[in-house]
């Protein structure tokens, strides 16, 4: 159940990476298009371009926090022995799903604080440009209580053993 939840999650995080990408691509592309072809530049197209960035970026963050690809300082981390490391990596862990908890706390109220203001070209609910934030730190919260439970395994083995 476990390992169909996370490829779920994982299919779902790479879905909406390649809608999003191909959303601000094609935009462009037909931007540049009609701007300099046609003569007559489209007036959403930048709109939901930077929008879809927004998408992209958080979503893609959920996939490096998958990957444990976002940037730390591990020099010190490197040279400690393994229960130190391993003390010092759950409590990261425990203070990033906390620092993302307040973070889509926070987001629920500026979704709906925004849901009624729309965007100046195309007319969306700026609410549901702003649901990018609780949709991917959401999924990055459950890759870091995933990482989490790793990390806590490993600190239990190398313990124990």
């Amino acid at each position: 159940m476990g390992k169909l939840f996370i490829r779920g999650l994982d299919g779902f995080g790479y879905f909406l990476l390649v809608v999003a990408t191909l959303v601000m691509v094609i935009s462009i592309l037909l931007q540049v298009f009609f701007r300099y072809a046609m003569n007559a530049p489209l007036y959403w197209s930048e709109e939901i371009a930077r929008y879809a960035f927004v998408w992209l970026v958080f979503i893609g963050a959920a996939i490096a926090s998958k990957r444990g690809a976002h940037i730390g300082v591990d020099y010190l981390v490197m040279h400690l022995p393994e229960i130190p490391k391993n003390i010092l990596a759950i409590f990261v862990n425990l203070l990033v799903l906390f620092f993302i908890s307040c973070v889509i706390y926070m987001s629920v109220g500026v979704i709906k604080s925004n849901i009624t203001q729309l965007s100046p070209a195309m007319r969306i609910p700026m609410g549901y440009i702003y649901m990018a934030i609780p949709k991917g730190l959401g999924i990055s919260f459950f890759y870091i209580v995933i990482s989490l439970s790793k990390t806590i395994k490993d600190a239990y083995r190398s313990r124990f053993s």
